[in-house]
């Protein structure tokens, strides 16, 4: 089992003011892992507006992943 994260302030993507990610990691067997993972976007607080959506709340994005090798016989 492993734990992680990280924090990010992105300077190319001018909507998102930070982003926040913590994860697990389970290793089941040798050949197969599951990730569960929670990504959190703030952002910025001007007011921009795409046709008639206006980006202005927080994006909160749960996940789980699975990463598997199959055997060669």
């Amino acid at each position: 089992m492993s734990l992680g994260g990280f924090y990010n302030h992105p300077r190319f993507f001018r909507d998102i003011k930070d982003e926040l990610n913590f994860y697990s990691t389970f290793k089941i067997r040798k050949e197969s892992e599951i990730s569960v993972g929670y990504l959190y976007k703030t952002p910025r607080k001007v007011d921009m507006y795409y046709g008639d959506a206006r980006l202005d709340s927080d994006a909160h994005l749960p996940y789980t992943k699975e990463n598997s090798r199959s055997q060669k016989y």
